[in-house]
């Protein structure tokens, strides 16, 4: 399930943000850059925040007397968009930031459901010597039939 929504958003961005060049798992890639294996910048790194789980229960007709449980949440994720820093006063890097905000903003993936993604708030990140770092948070309501 976890694997299931990380390489949906991934593709979802790929398709529609042209400047990102590649897509993964958040594993504090830029915190040790050097120790890194090389990705192709820019590249958006999707880390998934705790998902607290509901279950809702909805009776059928008392003709069929089915019975589906859903198991609900509002998920939240972070999307941390690295680019390359060639230049401290080209601040272009930071459209492609706003770009997967913007795409991912009101998206209806189907393979999550199809509900609409809401862009909760941005965390730039210039800490780095060599590249720019920006968070940027989505929250959607996860909806799994069983």
């Amino acid at each position: 399930m976890k694997r299931e929504i990380i390489e949906s958003i991934g593709a979802y961005i790929m398709a529609n943000v042209a400047a990102v060049k590649f897509t993964g798992i958040w594993n504090r890639q830029v915190e040790f850059i050097a120790d890194e294996t090389p990705f192709e910048m820019p590249s958006a790194f999707i880390e998934l925040m705790p998902i607290g789980w509901a279950t809702k229960i909805k009776l059928g007709s008392s003709e069929s007397m089915s019975t589906k449980k859903r198991l609900t949440t509002l998920l939240k994720f972070n999307v941390h968009v690295v680019t390359s820093e060639t230049d401290i006063n080209d601040l272009s890097n930071l459209d492609i930031s706003d770009d997967v905000g913007s795409a991912l903003h009101g998206a209806h993936i189907p393979e999550l459901g199809n509900t609409e993604i809401r862009w909760i708030s941005t965390t730039p990140n210039h800490d780095h010597s060599e590249i720019m770092d920006s968070v940027e948070s989505f929250e959607m309501e996860l909806i799994m039939t069983g």
